[in-house]
């Protein structure tokens, strides 16, 4: 879950966002946990480390296989609003005895967080464990323990408002919500 800009004066876009997480250019923290998760279960699984162009090679292709879905929404507001209540009804992190929906043994993000591993910092060590047990790439919101239900009212306005690949066409149009959002 994620978004390609946050504030009206970003001027990424969806395709160069996914551009930066599939390429090694240093503006992607999704693709810097998706790198030590690969790392870690190489070493995990007794494997020889992978490092270099090599692992790179390997961030590049599991990332470029990572199916995605998008949503058209032009307010930067509603943008942040859905990205954050998604991640929060999405997350595990808060919910360690009522699981929302358990991520697989076999998924990747479960090796982001090495207990015998010393972090850099108290922070990054404690998203290492944000991956891990969230059950999602992205760390922000992860803490929320509810999200508002106007948000599932919102997203499926936005569902119907995205175009499909197939014919291109955009159903209707996003109306402003702004700060009407809380």
């Amino acid at each position: 879950v994620g978004t390609h800009g946050s504030s009206e004066r970003s001027s990424s876009t969806i395709w160069t966002r996914l551009f930066e997480h599939k390429m090694d250019n240093g503006r992607s923290v999704f693709r810097d946990h998706v790198r030590i998760a690969l790392r870690n279960r190489s070493n995990a699984c007794g494997g020889s480390a992978c490092t270099g162009w090599k692992l790179e090679r390997c961030v590049s292709k599991y990332i470029g296989k990572m199916p995605f879905l998008w949503l058209k929404v032009d307010n930067h507001d509603e943008r942040d609003f859905i990205e954050s209540n998604a991640i929060a009804m999405l997350s595990n992190y808060r919910h360690c005895d009522d699981l929302i929906d358990k991520q697989s043994e076999k998924w990747l993000g479960k090796h982001r967080f090495d207990p015998h591993r010393q972090y850099n910092s108290p922070r990054i060590r404690t998203n290492a464990k944000k991956v891990a047990s969230s059950g999602l790439w992205n760390v922000n919101y992860v803490n929320w323990r509810n999200y508002k239900s106007k948000f599932l009212t919102l997203m499926g306005e936005r569902i119907k408002c995205t175009p499909t690949i197939e014919t291109g066409s955009f159903p209707c149009v996003s109306p402003s919500v702004g700060s009407s959002l809380g």
